[in-house]
């Protein structure tokens, strides 16, 4: 019996999105099923949000499976929380800090 292989080709799509508080842009990658966002931003503003909407939203091929998926931007401990939806819920304070940014999820 013959063996075959099959070599299955996944296209990956990126484009760039911008969180708020900040001119800076993270890259949206997405790989199958799987999305990751990173890069470094500058913000412009400080204020402690607690679960209050963002204006951004994240476009609709990017979107994640559950709702709360996290951006996170660790140098300044605030977050972005990825509703299903693409709305964005903002947590912590972003301190007008520059911060490496990272996330991941499933998506549909």
């Amino acid at each position: 019996m013959a063996e075959t292989h099959i070599d299955l080709l996944i296209a990956s799509v990126t484009q760039p999105w911008k969180p708020p508080y900040t001119n800076s842009r993270l890259t949206l990658c997405r790989v199958g099923r799987i999305v990751t966002i990173n890069g470094n931003v500058k913000f412009d503003g400080s204020g402690q949000q607690n679960y209050s909407t963002a204006v951004e939203t994240i476009p609709e091929a990017f979107r994640p499976l559950a709702d709360m998926s996290i951006i996170s931007f660790p140098s300044c401990g605030f977050s972005l929380l990825v509703m299903r939806d693409g709305k964005v819920q903002m947590l912590g304070d972003p301190k007008s800090a520059y911060s490496t940014a990272h996330g991941c999820w499933m998506a549909e």
